[in-house]
């Protein structure tokens, strides 16, 4: 595991997102634009709209950079990395049914 699975795990979380908020004709467009969407536009996961921002964030801001732009990251960053992305898919195929 690796930089190219972090980023895998980033793209694939995003991409949930989006297909979330487009199933409720909502398009973010952008991964720096999840948060102010989804916090505008609150219907799209009422209650776990914090968790999944806060969740992709985390791996945006977090370890990401780690992965991406140098040799730092550690197995506890995949981890915490697998973490996020597993609660994000949760509550997105919860809501895609």
């Amino acid at each position: 595991m690796g930089s190219k699975e972090n980023h895998l795990y980033f793209l694939s979380a995003y991409h949930l997102i989006e297909t979330c908020a487009a199933q409720e004709r909502v398009h973010v467009n952008k991964h720096q634009h999840i948060r102010s969407e989804l916090i505008k536009n609150k219907f799209i996961f009422k209650d776990d709209t914090e968790e999944i921002w806060k969740n992709f964030q985390k791996i945006e801001n977090q370890f990401r950079p780690n992965f991406v732009y140098g040799f730092s990251w550690t197995k506890t960053d995949m981890t915490n990395v697998e973490v996020c992305y597993k609660i994000i898919e949760k509550i997105c195929l919860k809501k895609l049914g």
